[in-house]
């Protein structure tokens, strides 16, 4: 574990030390030899839980990793051995001390080796400062609970149904896998979920500890402490049904690998939801099964082939706090799958749209999937979508390194067995949770199949994904195959399963490049695909060297096929792949006649350029205008109609669309962009007219109350924690699009069944002298049932109440509205009201940042952009992601990465300063890097560009002649010398005070090199005789303008000689 993304980094590190600064006298364990390390990572969450309550949770991750990789060159039963070895040789040596403090605090803990975590129950906030200590720690993190991913839509009782082989199964191709004599034995599946009713018609034939005899090293009740099989929820019985479910008739043929052995772990349940420890102790336990009650003798050659994991979280970035367990299971040869998540679990719309997919399904290293119908091979609508943020390393492919999901399986009205009886079925169960099985089961079938394959993810995985059955979507680029909806696309579990075999027979390739016929230039994103038969077709897509590889593929002739817009497809017929070889095709394609679209994008009130993307609807191509001078250019083929849409890089700015053809000739195409004026969050832009303001930083909130309406016992707006503080920080966080505290009617964390009726009322608000406004807030609403959420105003006090806006169906935040209140204004009795009725338990209303405002008062401030990078010296000059960088008047930017344009540099930041010379600073808070000071001329209403080269260390010395003197009105020339003392090749900017002189603008000087250059100081006159004077040279490093010499060149001005002729005496 080498980051933990969801931590602020050590900038924060000093704040909290700051917060937690310990007398280490005082403590009960011994620190002599220990210091604070100012590098441990803390969750900024965790001060404020110990303010909250006086004592917290927590994670402790340590630094110290076992190198696993020899693992992966060892066979099954040496590898699990070695793994598991060496994660617990490191646990041992690296918790040691930490533990012992602990106990001698009375602190009640659990350590794990899957991951070298220790979990704290609760400690107070004198025994986490001593923690600080300790070097060995690498980083701590608040306690984590994931969720099930329910099934979604109407569950429906089928105990006595017989139908034989499910509909489902039927349609990703299992029983045909199954003719072939393949159905999964020898391979042992696993899930981590709600348990499994282990005596199940279906399922007690295929549970492991059937066979045994015996529950040791079969189950595991992590949560509940059960030791024996059961679900006291269903999801678990349901999700192993659909990975080996079979009843001993035959009548109910509901899983896809029926010869498979399983196992389980139980983690999760209807109250508590899946807590870290039992999450934590599940991945341990799949890594090495141990007997019930006895962790202290686990068995890696016990561990299962593959787990399936059909729960998660519905955050939209990457948290890496289980990624360590994901990798001991890599390591150790175990297949990792996970649900993407369904949109209804998280509060999202259907369809849930980009970068919904949950963690750990958002791991670059684990089969994500999505969901199919049933059986009619499209996407479903209740699944959550990539792009990922954390991209694959380990199984990328070409352009698609950050896809998810990985492949997709039916996920609609899934029946399945349920622990209701030992012959109870469920229809109608749907969701992720659902689809994952399939994948699961579909794992136990190749393994089988093809031997070769036990423990090696990147070739299993690329074969399941090069068979998918392509279903194309439009994810906001056109229909396209893959995408971030639907992956790969629909599993076929027979072309898998051939693709396994044919693998561990050998290993056939077509491989070559794709270029331009006429520039043989390399074309990357270019769609390959090579067909044999309906049933057997591989695709794959160019990198940017426009080399493409076709792997497992089974010997025969092919038709070759590559397109790419803007380029006339290729067909090559009569491919020939034979055993055991690589198959090289290049291909050139043809460019369609093109006409050149080039244009600015600016903004519509200032005019200064502005970096922005242009995107061709409906198609691949897009463009990136140049950040300084808001130009851009791509090629479109003739005679086609398009629609360009510019949207602006920085937040605050509407989109812009025009339509351009049909394309005959080259083209300007211009977009001035206009500003959000209710967010007014543009650079540059203010908002010069704000009435009133709350944005619940603090609590309870000035002057604003809350009433309960009804008799229920929950009436507030609520915390997940403590339901009287009327704030949440709870599970589902800020969904507003705001910043902290945020204001939480939330009748889901009051229970269920329990019914809330509460409003949320400001102070009195005086608006008498106001005529016009709008009333913006932030919001999210989720909407069950018969719940209504409603915005009111009054202008007599609170007696009388006008509703502004109601809420009764889903309205799902970051949303921000704005509401013309014009027609409330005069009075100075004011007062607004959030109110939130949820007669049954329902789900929540958040809102955040209540202003009331001029909606005409978002003006430009006198002034231009200023936009550049922040570059990295120590790590090889990379861009410098998390940089800060403030101009004069205070305002600080993140700089930040820039995945989408090429052109452009990680460490990128745009700011806004007044016009003229200006002053900007970067800094980072990490040891080795100064801040760096530069000055730039910043020109009103346009961009200049300024870059940023932090960890450096410049240096500069200046020496000159001795003084000099020279006739006044006249000039002297000194001979300067400027020696490099820094760590880098500078440039020096010159300049002169006192008496005038003129030299070369700018130096440029190598490292440890030295350059003489001339100085011409003119003497003045009108200044009397024999004068002297200084002039004060100076030159300034341009890497950091804080880093300077000055040298005084000291003359003197005498009077013109005059030479008398002489007389001579007679």
């Amino acid at each position: 574990m080498k980051t933990l993304s969801k931590i602020f980094a050590i900038a924060v590190i000093l704040v909290i030390m700051i917060l937690v600064t310990v007398d280490l006298h005082t403590m009960a364990y011994p620190v002599e030899e220990a210091t604070a390390n100012a590098t441990i990572q803390v969750d900024p969450d965790l001060p404020q839980l110990f303010a909250d309550k006086g004592e917290a949770g927590y994670l402790i991750y340590f630094r110290d990793e076992a190198d696993l990789s020899a693992a992966y060159e060892m066979d099954w039963e040496a590898r699990g051995k070695f793994v598991i070895a060496a994660l617990q040789e490191t646990a041992v040596n690296s918790q040691k001390s930490v533990q012992s403090y602990l106990e001698k605090e009375g602190v009640k803990y659990q350590s794990f080796w899957i991951d070298n975590i220790i979990v704290v129950e609760n400690s107070s906030l004198n025994t986490f400062r001593g923690l600080m200590s300790f070097n060995e720690i690498e980083a701590l993190i608040s306690r984590q609970v994931m969720q099930v991913i329910e099934p979604e839509g109407e569950i429906v009782n089928t105990p006595y149904a017989i139908t034989a082989v499910e509909p489902n199964i039927d349609h990703v191709g299992a029983p045909l896998v199954w003719s072939s004599g393949i159905r999964g034995e020898t391979m042992v599946v696993a899930s981590i979920d709600t348990g499994v009713r282990s005596s199940h018609d279906a399922l007690v034939r295929q549970y492991r500890g059937t066979a045994t005899g015996s529950h040791d090293y079969n189950w595991l009740g992590a949560v509940n402490d059960s030791a024996i099989p059961v679900d006291d929820y269903g999801h678990g019985t349901h999700t192993m049904g659909t990975i080996v479910g079979e009843d001993a008739s035959l009548a109910n043929q509901i899983g896809m690998a029926p010869g498979a052995q399983w196992i389980a772990c139980d983690a999760c349940d209807v109250v508590a939801g899946c807590p870290d420890v039992a999450l934590l102790s599940c991945a341990q336990w799949i890594a090495a099964p141990y007997p019930i009650g006895d962790p202290s003798s686990p068995e890696p050659s016990m561990r299962p082939h593959v787990v399936n994991n059909s729960w998660g979280g519905c955050e939209l970035s990457y948290d890496n706090w289980y990624q360590g367990s994901v990798d001991a299971w890599h390591a150790a040869g175990i297949y990792p799958i996970f649900a993407n998540g369904n949109a209804g679990n998280c509060g999202y719309n259907e369809p849930p749209g980009l970068g919904t997919v949950g963690n750990p399904a958002r791991y670059g290293n684990v089969t994500g999937v999505g969901s199919s119908g049933e059986s009619n091979g499209q996407y479903a609508s209740h699944a959550n979508w990539g792009p990922t943020d954390n991209v694959d390393t380990v199984n990328p492919q070409p352009n698609w390194a950050d896809l998810k999901p990985q492949v997709v399986a039916p996920g609609v009205s899934i029946r399945s067995s349920t622990p209701g009886s030992d012959s109870q079925y469920q229809d109608g169960w749907s969701g992720t949770s659902m689809s994952a099985p399939h994948v699961t089961g579909l794992v136990a079938l190749m393994w089988q199949a093809g031997s070769c394959l036990v423990g090696d993810y990147a070739t299993t995985e690329t074969i399941i994904e090069q068979t998918a059955t392509p279903i194309y979507y439009d994810d906001g680029s056109g229909d396209r195959s893959p995408n971030y909806a639907t992956g790969w696309g629909e599993i076929n579990a027979a072309a898998a399963v051939q693709g396994a075999i044919a693998t561990c027979d050998s290993i056939d390739t077509i491989v070559g490049t794709v270029t331009d016929d006429n520039t043989s230039a390399p074309l990357a994103d270019v769609d390959v695909v090579a067909t044999q038969s309906i049933t057997i077709s591989r695709s794959t897509q160019t990198d940017n060297n426009g080399e493409y590889a076709i792997g497992l593929v089974p010997e025969g002739s092919y038709t070759v096929t590559a397109s790419l817009f803007g380029y006339l497809p290729a067909e090559v017929t009569g491919v020939s792949v034979i055993s055991g070889t690589t198959t090289t095709l290049d291909i050139a394609l043809s460019m369609v006649p093109s006409a050149l679209i080039t244009g600015y994008v600016t903004d519509a009130t200032t005019g200064w350029p502005l970096y922005a993307n242009v995107v061709v609807e409906g198609t691949t191509l897009d463009a990136w205008t140049n950040p300084e001078t808001g130009y851009y250019s791509l090629y479109l083929p003739l005679g086609l109609t398009y629609t360009l849409t510019a949207s602006a890089w920085s937040a605050g700015y509407d989109m812009d669309s025009a339509q351009v053809g049909p394309v005959t000739n080259d083209e300007n195409v211009d977009f001035a962009l206009t500003v959000d004026s209710v967010a007014c969050v543009a650079p540059g832009y203010v908002d010069t007219s704000l009435f009133y303001q709350e944005h619940f930083d603090s609590w309870p909130p000035a002057g604003w109350t809350i009433t309960d309406n009804g008799t229920s016992g929950c009436p507030r707006a609520n915390d997940a924690d403590d339901i009287s503080t009327g704030v949440s920080s709870g599970s589902e966080g800020n969904l507003t699009g705001g910043t902290g505290t945020f204001v939480d009617a939330d009748s889901d964390n009051c229970g269920y069944g329990t019914s809330m009726n509460t409003d949320m009322t400001s102070p009195i608000i005086d608006l008498s002298d106001v005529s016009t406004a709008a009333l913006t807030f932030r919001y999210d609403y989720r909407h069950f049932g018969d719940q209504l959420g409603s915005v009111k105003i009054s202008t007599n006090g609170g007696t009388d109440w006008t509703v502004l806006r109601s809420f009764s169906a889903d309205d799902r935040g970051p949303r921000q509205a704005r509401v013309d209140i014009s027609a409330y204004m005069g009075s100075a009795n004011t007062q607004l009201q959030y109110s939130f009725v949820s007669p049954g338990g329902n789900w929540w209303f958040q809102v955040d940042d209540v202003e009331i405002r001029d909606g005409n008062s978002c003006v430009p401030q006198a002034g231009g952009l200023v936009v550049g990078n922040v570059y990295d010296a120590i790590n090889g000059g990379v861009g410098f992601n998390g940089a800060e960088v403030t101009n004069s008047e205070g305002v600080m930017v993140t700089a930040v990465e820039t995945p989408d344009d090429p052109n452009v540099d990680d460490g990128f930041y745009i700011t806004f300063s007044p016009a003229g010379t200006q002053m900007l600073t970067a800094t980072v808070s990490l040891p080795g890097y100064n801040p760096v000071v530069k000055t730039t001329n910043v020109i009103p209403s346009d961009t200049v560009r300024l870059d940023f080269i932090l960890g450096t260390n410049p240096g500069v010395d200046l020496s000159d002649d001795d003084a000099m003197a020279g006739v006044v009105g006249e000039a002297v020339v000194y001979t300067v010398q400027i020696t490099n003392t820094g760590d880098l090749t500078d440039t020096y900017a010159l300049s002169a005070t006192g008496w005038p002189a003129s030299m070369p603008d700018f130096i440029t000087v190598d490292l440890g090199d030295m350059v003489s250059f001339p100085v011409t100081v003119t003497i003045p006159t009108g200044q009397g005789l024999n004068i002297t004077g200084t002039t004060m040279l100076r030159a300034t490093s341009q890497i950091n303008n804080l880093v300077y010499d000055s040298v005084s060149l000291v003359t003197t001005g005498t009077p013109v000689k005059l030479y008398l002729p002489a007389i001579l005496k007679p």
